[in-house]
């Protein structure tokens, strides 16, 4: 990992770290239906610094031999049925809230947005000029 080398995507993981401690005992049923982007209708949008540590993940990891339906999350392995990239999943898959979701407490509403004017404030840091996209429109480099 090159996160000693660029100390904003280390910040990036920590505050990714953060808000996966806020999700400790929630579960899902790991349908991969909130990878199925047009399924669902539903999309994460990033910011460039989380589609950055998005992409190196899936080049380190390329797909397998499994195709891959448009409409699919990159990071969707239909094989396995997980995410290839899990580790660097954007904030809002981290953060989705679906049906399949069992919870030991509420939403943790509060401390989400905090986190989430964090994660603005960090990709403003990173380019001034940050603007959040979808995901499948960062994949098809637009």
């Amino acid at each position: 990992m090159a996160d000693a080398s660029d100390p904003l995507i280390f910040q990036l993981r920590t505050l990714y770290a953060e808000t996966d401690a806020l999700f400790a005992g929630w579960s899902c049923a790991q349908s991969g239906q909130c990878c199925r982007f047009s399924v669902t209708g539903r999309q994460p949008e990033l910011w460039p610094i989380e589609w950055r540590l998005l992409h190196r993940a899936l080049r380190a990891r390329p797909a397998g031999k499994a195709s891959q339906s448009a409409g699919d999350c990159p990071a969707f392995d239909s094989m396995s049925g997980r995410c290839r990239a899990y580790d660097a999943r954007p904030f809002g898959c981290r953060t989705h809230f679906c049906a399949n979701v069992c919870a030991a407490s509420k939403n943790p509403r509060q401390p989400i947005r905090a986190l989430s004017r964090r994660l603005a404030d960090l990709a403003a840091h990173d380019d001034a000029r940050a603007v959040l996209r979808p995901l499948l429109t960062w994949q098809r480099g637009r």
